[in-house]
């Protein structure tokens, strides 16, 4: 990804990474030969305003807000998690809350769907749920029993002997959640201190039921996975892990799969099928899915530093999807976009930002089509509520900058009406909905 900074009544300001400062604008381009992204000399504004794509957006208007737990019941906000929570095609929000109960060894889950209606969203029901005092580890949507309501999976880990266990609560008619029993995600070795590391949620054999893709480790913290383990869809949830890649066994799932600590599903190759970016300490790989339960490892990979921040770059008019690949660090941070096509991923150049260029740190960061122009933009958040926006215009990268009127402590892209991309945002006490104009 190539982003160019220019002094002058645009504001120079890099969205999606940290800035630090420097005594000169600084310009980067795309690696060599890449089609239309070689960066041009820094035109005048109306020469910016002429190229492809539209001028980032920086105003906010408020649509809607959903009021969250927090100030006034023991529950807190633990995730919120946008996606087509009623199969009506309407995305809504399903909000996982959390309170402690240490008294009793447990910990009090609470889950309430808040779905599209009209301009505003209902929430039909609460359902109050219980995990074991450890409390959840991650927190994920599928619809693991096909009924094409969308279930959530929590993982958590035991205390020792460790074991890692997924609890799926499936979605009820009237949008209830309900437990089904835990499922153990190891299933290729054991041993003492087992912890799942990647997590998927794909339908690998393609029967209209999502699955779960899991890696293990054995060793104890630090320890590389050593058995990748599927957890098939069902009526019920999901049924027994069964390993299919170890150091004996490959069935459909190449081996090099094995040491992935993270995972990333989108349709990278444009096939209409699922695939999987696998994040390892050092490098990003791809695995096309290319049949039911089957994956080919594509030849082109990437380095990673697993530091750093992996986000969808999903745009709705786009045959295949992209990642972003963000480093947060304390005197610069860079972004790289990842492209994949059917060789894996081909990576731009990072794009620093200079300290006097932005001077406070970036939290939060977003990818979407926010202007509606079919091109990948990206807002970011720092201190005080300030954000700044980069978007594609083709041969450049255009930028601005705004504020929230509220402080936020997260962001996601939300797909609220088609054509374009909106920002749904956590704030101290309601998720807040914003049009970006």
């Amino acid at each position: 990804m190539s982003l160019v900074m220019y002094r002058g009544s645009r504001i120079a300001l890099l969205v999606g990474v940290i800035g630090c400062s420097s005594s000169k604008p600084s310009t980067t381009v795309d690696a060599p030969g890449t089609p239309g992204m070689d960066a041009p000399p820094p035109p005048a504004d109306a020469a910016i305003d002429a190229l492809p794509g539209r001028a980032c957006p920086h105003e906010l208007t408020e649509i809607t807000r959903i009021t969250t737990a927090a100030g006034n019941t023991p529950y807190d906000l633990l995730a919120f998690l946008p996606g087509n929570i009623d199969g009506s095609g309407a995305q809504g929000v399903v909000l996982v809350e959390r309170a402690p109960d240490s008294a009793n060894a447990r910990t009090l889950i609470r889950i309430r769907a808040a779905l599209r209606n009209g301009g505003v969203f209902t929430i039909p029901t609460v359902s109050n749920l219980v995990l074991p005092q450890e409390g959840p580890e991650k927190i994920v949507l599928g619809d693991f029993n096909g009924d094409h309501l969308v279930d959530v999976l929590f993982s958590y880990v035991t205390s020792f002997p460790r074991t890692s266990y997924v609890y799926i609560a499936t979605q009820l008619a009237d949008h209830s959640f309900v437990f089904q029993p835990r499922v153990d995600v190891s299933a290729c070795s054991s041993s003492n201190d087992e912890r799942l590391m990647g997590l998927a949620v794909i339908d690998v054999d393609h029967d209209g039921k999502d699955d779960v893709v899991a890696t293990v480790s054995y060793g104890g913290l630090g320890a590389p996975p050593l058995g990748v383990t599927v957890l098939s869809g069902t009526s019920g949830g999901v049924g027994p892990a069964r390993c299919v890649a170890s150091g004996g066994v490959t069935s459909g799932f190449p081996a090099q799969m094995i040491a992935a600590e993270a995972f990333r599903v989108d349709d990278f190759n444009g096939d209409g099928a699922p695939d999987i970016a696998a994040l390892y300490p050092d490098r990003i790989r791809v695995f096309f899915n290319t049949g039911a339960s089957q994956f080919t490892l594509a030849p082109n990979e990437v380095a990673y530093n697993g530091v750093t921040r992996i986000q969808f770059d999903h745009l709705a008019g786009r045959s295949h999807q992209n990642l972003v690949n963000v480093l947060i660090a304390d005197t610069m941070t860079t972004a790289i976009r990842l492209r994949i096509d059917g060789t894996g991923i081909v990576a731009s150049d990072p794009v620093p930002v200079f300290p006097e260029v932005i001077d406070f740190f970036f939290p939060e960061f977003a990818v979407g089509d926010f202007n509606g122009d079919g091109l990948t933009d990206m807002i970011a958040v720092g201190a005080g509520g300030m954000f700044g926006v980069a978007c594609d215009r083709s041969v450049q990268w255009d930028t601005a900058s705004g504020s929230f009127p509220l402080p936020v402590s997260a962001i996601q892209t939300f797909h609220w009406e088609p054509g374009r991309d909106h920002l749904l945002i956590q704030t101290t006490f309601d998720l807040v909905l914003y049009h970006v104009h």
